[in-house]
């Protein structure tokens, strides 16, 4: 993960709503749910990371955040992800690293967009990413790019 110099190239709301009717109490039984997913755009070097967060309160979603950041890669460091096979491979604890900035950004979209009502109440907690991405990301047998 040290030294992959990126930079955040554009951030994406791809689904948000909430029930803005919805009134915590201190006895609420709330589930949050977050998932993560990745994409590689080969031509431009970008790295994409999907979350999706849902707040649930029996067992009805009362929140949902889908959001996407890309990040742009400089291009040494993009052909780096190529490894002796030809596979695309992007370590664990990169991934984690983008999907880190990803639940920062989600966190703030939340209580922006929720601002003045109760879900605004419910900060996104920290997320154990360790758990959430367990894996490396590749993509076998790619070319390398020119």
């Amino acid at each position: 993960m040290n030294g992959i110099p990126f930079r955040i190239a554009k951030i994406s709301i791809d689904d948000f709503s909430f029930d803005n009717q919805f009134e915590a109490c201190s006895d609420v039984s709330l589930e949050i749910v977050s998932s993560f997913s990745f994409g590689v755009d080969m031509k431009d070097y970008i790295i994409k990371c999907d979350g999706e967060y849902q707040y649930l309160f029996n067992e009805e979603i009362i929140l949902l955040l889908k959001i996407s950041t890309f990040f742009e890669i400089e291009k040494e460091a993009f052909n780096d992800f190529y490894n002796s096979k030809r596979d695309f491979s992007i370590n664990k604890d990169f991934l984690r690293h983008m999907a880190t900035i990803s639940v920062g950004t989600a966190r703030g979209v939340i209580f922006a967009k929720s601002e003045n009502t109760q879900i605004a109440n419910i900060v996104l907690p920290p997320i154990n990413l360790m758990e959430a991405i367990k894996d490396d990301f590749i993509i076998p047998n790619t070319e390398i790019q020119k």
